[in-house]
């Protein structure tokens, strides 16, 4: 009878240590992390509209964003981006934004990691965001 309620007593105490370090291995979001995640989900979205006032909301003021090959990189301001934005939805068509990963945030500025997929491609990026009253912005990219 001891040894029965001994096993009983091992195992529910093995059940209880399993549930907690379970537990443990549970990453739990930020409310940062969770803003920026959400900001690559509504870019998403607007870029696959094709709504262009929607989409340049999400780039900081001071944006510095590069594109081109990299062979012959392009700069572009966010006045610059803008006026070009409307033939670039149209020429690269729709995507995914997929597995953003926050490498860092540190106070009011953020590095995010995201492969922007089509298709045929898969983009490799990582996005520079400025977090200014309360809002994350992207203001310069690499690759």
């Amino acid at each position: 009878m001891k040894k029965w309620i001994l096993l009983l007593i091992g195992t529910m105490v093995l059940l209880m240590v399993g549930c907690v370090t379970g537990e443990k291995q549970i990453k739990q979001t930020s409310l940062e992390e969770q803003e920026i995640f959400q900001l690559f989900s509504e870019m998403q979205s607007a870029w696959n509209k094709q709504d262009t006032d929607t989409y340049i909301t999400f780039w900081h003021p001071d944006l510095r964003l590069k594109l081109g090959t990299p062979q012959k990189p392009k700069y572009f301001s966010k006045a610059e981006y803008a006026k070009v934005l409307p033939q670039r939805m149209a020429d690269f068509g729709p995507y995914k934004m997929v597995n953003p990963k926050i490498l860092k945030i540190e106070g009011d500025n953020a590095k995010v990691k995201v492969t922007i997929r089509k298709s045929h491609r898969d983009y490799k990026n990582i996005f520079n965001l400025l977090r200014e009253d309360g809002r994350w912005r992207i203001v310069s990219n690499e690759w």
